[in-house]
C-alpha cells in the first residue's frame, strides 16, 4: 500500500467532472481560492455546480464545453470520461474528490492538450492530493470543520497523504486521443 498512515478502507473517488477551455479561463489552481463548484466537488463529490460553472464561461466564450465521467467506486480502480477539445479550447480541467476526506481532491488544471501545432497522442499525469481550504479536517475521516474565510487552494504534502515525508500520486489520468 502506497499511503498506509490513517488510510481508509471504504476509500474511493467521486464522479469526474470538468471542462474544455480557453486560457482565459480557470475554474481552480493552487493558491487560489476555490470556489463553490470545487468545494462541492471535493467535501461531497458533487459535479453539478462546477459544471454550472463551466457552462456559465460556455455562454461567456471563453470554454468549449462542461463534461462528467465514472467514479472509481473501490480504490484502486478505473474510471474513465470522453470529451471533445479544439484548437480555440485546448485546454481541459478535470477534478474527482478524494473520499472519505473532508475536502481532498485530485485533478488537473488547465492541462494542454495541444502543443507545438500538434494534438499530443497521449499524456500520463500523477494525481497528488490537493486541499481545497473549505474544510478544516486533517485526516480521512475528520468531522466536517468548515473553514471561514476559505483557505487557498494547496497540494497536501502533510500526513497522511505524505508516507515517510514523501508526496505520493494517489493515482494517474491518462489523456489519449482517440480520433
Amino acid at each position: 500500500m502506497t499511503h498506509p498512515v490513517d488510510f481508509p478502507e471504504s476509500a474511493h473517488f467521486s464522479a469526474l467532472v470538468g471542462g474544455t477551455h480557453a486560457a482565459r479561463v480557470t475554474f481552480w489552481r493552487d493558491g487560489s481560492l476555490a470556489t463553490d463548484g470545487i468545494k462541492d466537488m471535493a467535501e461531497r463529490g458533487l459535479t453539478s455546480t462546477l459544471a454550472a460553472e463551466i457552462n456559465a464561461a460556455v455562454a461567456m466564450g471563453t470554454a468549449q464545453r462542461a463534461f462528467t465521467g465514472g467514479n472509481v467506486p473501490v480504490s484502486p480502480g478505473v474510471a474513465t470520461a470522453e470529451f471533445d477539445v479544439s484548437q480555440s479550447y485546448p485546454l481541459v480541467t478535470l477534478v474527482s474528490m478524494i473520499a472519505p476526506s473532508p475536502d481532498w481532491f485530485v485533478g488537473v488544471s488547465g492541462l494542454a492538450l495541444f502543443e507545438n501545432g500538434r494534438w499530443i497522442a497521449e499524456r500520463r499525469i500523477d494525481l497528488h492530493p490537493w486541499d481545497a481550504g473549505t474544510d478544516g479536517g486533517a485526516t480521512f475521516l475528520s468531522p466536517d470543520v468548515a473553514l471561514a474565510p476559505r483557505l487557498p487552494i494547496a497540494q497536501i504534502v502533510t500526513a497522511p497523504l505524505s508516507p515517510a515525508g514523501r508526496v505520493l500520486p494517489l493515482g494517474t489520468f491518462t489523456f489519449t486521443r482517440i480520433s
